[in-house]
């Protein structure tokens, strides 16, 4: 079941009872019920500045804070953040005291605001606005600091991240621009990590040495009952987009690598919201809409690091001379394990990604093995989850090193043309160097995998390494040790295999081959069974791919890929254009219902924006007919299959599962499973 809160903010009472078991969350910035549970100290900026802050954006910063003190104080079911709890998704309704409740309770600033934080933490939102009464000004909670050295040409948002830190760099030292870097601090605790880097970033700079602007929100200890902080990156957007506005400024930037950035799936562990959304172009667009909305004209977001691998990155951050200031930067994503010592955990995907970067760039003298809790290469990892986690990475990096052509990435991550629409420019040669960067990140990944098992073949041999660490996990990739099944949603194990089950007490949820015919266990009511027909291959590849938006000629190649293939090739003479053309069906699938949508709310720039990538799809699709055939016969071929299966159900008395394939198996152009909180197939 969804985790649903009522988040009462800055005093709002509640009009009516919340329903039963729906909780309530009350947070405070201002302390009008006693003492305040939520503070937001901004520094260096109202004195220096010498002007106010405009109140829409102060509303925006109020409610980002509100935002994530909510996300913190409300737990997601599981302590690992790697790991995909059965409660990972929630649903909040705030409740918010704004100063300009007019621009607030607007129908598209609601759409836009509610849409990008779903996507962006993975979560559902629902916003109602009050006017505030007698808000105190922001100066009850800014202390002035320094004065401002200049106007900047560039506010950049800045954790203290590597990728961060070559932003940093690349305006600064090599582009000499004025920037000034907002950070988010809720701790002390990584203080000193700034204190390191800020000098270094001067010396090197100079006379442009970056302005810092420390930004200090946090929460009542007790309150902090979730770690992963997925909404974080939207704080760091409305700080950045106040500052932004306050110097003069339309843009705010953001710099993170490509591969994170584009959160496809490049650890198998680390999909959807579980990996990090911060700069998906989808969550830039949408912070941009969102800024613009609020400062009444047009504003930028963006990330000039989107088509770089972090290996590229670092070596961006030596050719500038600038190595020493690797070694303070932190990535790792368990920030409250981190020690003075061991600022990073070793485990957790972007460690495991910084090193092999640093070690593909040859960077290593800036980032020892010292400061890792767990050696990346060379020590054990007691959880299976971390174990899976290091196994998984490579198997991907290999992966998408083979990819020939846009078409076969298409067909590997459907997620790829959900990227694409919030690229601007040409989607095919976005495509193209999507591509090319990933090639280059599996390159980099099996190169310095290469290396370690080169210094490590002593040990190899003679088996003095730990038999799970990950140089090991390579060479014998047969081992048990080294790669077991990771049980999550109340899947148990059976020697080593997840075998799904309610609270673990026999097989549910049960789709799949047995000889000619396929099992079926439908929520324990008994197993029965369906002939092998292609709409029944079509159902399986769905169920065991749940919530992943599928194109119908996806489907079809990863089902029938002879078939498929051939009658693409016959369609269209370069068969990478028919692959090409299942992106383009499939995002008119998506774009059509969202243009019906902005018509009826009168947003007329959306449905101007959205005419105009319809109209750039429909010419790509009309270009070459043949290939919009093929997809809308893919549609119709799979469309057709699974409502047999559903009539064959139906025939045999099955209603329950008859109607859970209605409500939550989609077909279309693009074919989806959205799994419902408990039904874990095997």
């Amino acid at each position: 079941m969804v985790t649903e809160r009522v988040v009462l903010c800055g005093g709002v009472k509640a009009a009516e009872a919340p329903k039963p078991g729906v909780g309530t969350l009350a947070l405070d910035l201002w302390g009008r019920n006693g003492k305040a549970n939520v503070t937001l100290e901004i520094e260096n900026i109202h004195a220096p500045l010498g002007i106010n802050i405009p109140p829409a954006f102060h509303d925006l910063v109020e409610i980002a804070t509100y935002v994530y003190a909510a996300d913190q104080a409300t737990g997601r079911g599981v302590k690992d953040v790697d790991t995909f709890g059965a409660k990972w998704r929630r649903a909040f309704e705030f409740h918010v005291p704004v100063r300009v409740p007019e621009l607030w309770n607007g129908v598209e600033i609601k759409r836009v605001l509610c849409a990008t934080l779903g996507f962006l933490s993975d979560d559902h939102y629902e916003f109602t606005f009050y006017p505030a009464s007698d808000a105190p000004a922001f100066q009850m909670y800014l202390f002035g600091g320094t004065p401002w050295l200049g106007q900047p040409d560039r506010v950049m948002l800045f954790s203290a991240g590597l990728d961060s830190v070559a932003g940093a760099i690349d305006e600064a030292v090599v582009q000499r621009q004025r920037v000034l870097l907002v950070n988010h601090r809720p701790t002390d605790k990584h203080n000193r990590r700034h204190r390191e880097i800020e000098p270094l970033l001067a010396e090197r700079a100079g006379q442009f040495r970056p302005q810092h602007m420390a930004v200090r929100i946090n929460k009542e200890k007790k309150l902090g009952r979730e770690p992963s902080q997925r909404s974080r990156s939207f704080l760091y957007m409305a700080l950045g987009g106040t500052v932004a506005r306050m110097v003069g400024l339309r843009n705010v930037r953001f710099y993170e690598n490509g591969v994170v950035s584009l959160n496809l799936p490049v650890c198998a562990q680390v999909v959807g919201g579980r990996a990090t959304r911060t700069t998906h172009p989808r969550v830039l667009r949408g912070f941009q809409s969102l800024l613009s909305l609020v400062a009444g004209e047009a504003f930028t977001v963006d990330n000039p690091f989107v088509w770089e691998t972090k290996a590229q990155i670092i070596r961006r951050i030596l050719d500038a001379g600038c190595g020493s200031l690797i070694t303070p930067s932190v990535s790792c994503a368990h920030t409250w394990e981190a020690t003075t010592e061991c600022p990073h955990c070793g485990v957790c995907s972007q460690c495991i990604d910084r090193r092999f970067a640093m070690i593909a760039a040859r960077a290593e003298e800036f980032d020892l093995p010292s400061g890792y809790e767990v050696d990346v290469f060379t020590q054990s990892r007691p959880k299976d989850a971390d174990k899976i986690m290091a196994a998984a990475y490579l198997e991907r990096a290999n992966e998408v090193s083979g990819i020939k052509d846009v078409g076969q990435l298409l067909t590997a991550f459907p997620q790829v043309a959900d990227v694409l629409r919030y690229l601007d420019g040409n989607k095919a040669s976005a495509a193209e160097r999507l591509l090319t960067m990933l090639r280059r990140h599996g390159a980099e990944v099996a190169a310095a995998m290469q290396e370690m098992l080169k210094r490590h073949a002593g040990e190899l041999f003679t088996r003095s390494l730990p038999g799970d660490c990950l140089v090991r996990t390579v060479c014998e990739s047969g081992s048990v040790t080294s790669l077991p099944a990771l049980a999550t949603n109340g899947e148990r194990h059976e020697n080593g295999a997840a075998v799904a089950g309610a609270n673990g007490n026999g097989e549910t949820f049960v789709f799949r081959k047995a000889g000619v015919f396929w099992d079926v266990i439908y929520d324990g009511s008994g197993l029965f069974h369906l002939d092998n027909t292609l709409g029944t291959k079509y159902l399986d590849y769905l169920l065991h791919h749940p919530n992943a938006a599928i194109s119908a000629f996806d489907l079809e190649v990863a089902i029938q890929p002879e078939k498929s293939k051939a009658r693409a090739k016959d369609s269209i003479q370069d068969n990478s254009d028919a692959e090409a053309m299942k992106s383009y069906l499939r995002e008119l699938d998506k774009l059509r219902p969202e243009r019906e949508m902005a018509g009826e709310e009168g947003n007329q720039a959306e449905v101007d924006r959205l005419d105009a990538e319809i109209a750039d799809l429909e010419e790509a699709v009309s270009g070459n007919g043949k290939a919009g055939d093929a997809g809308e016969k893919a549609r119709g071929n799979v469309s057709k299959a699974i409502a047999a299966v559903r009539r064959k159900v139906e025939g045999l008395g099955k209603r329950d599962f008859s109607q859970h394939i209605a409500q939550f198996v989609s077909t279309g152009y693009e074919c989806i499973y959205n799994q419902p909180e408990g039904r874990i197939w095997k």
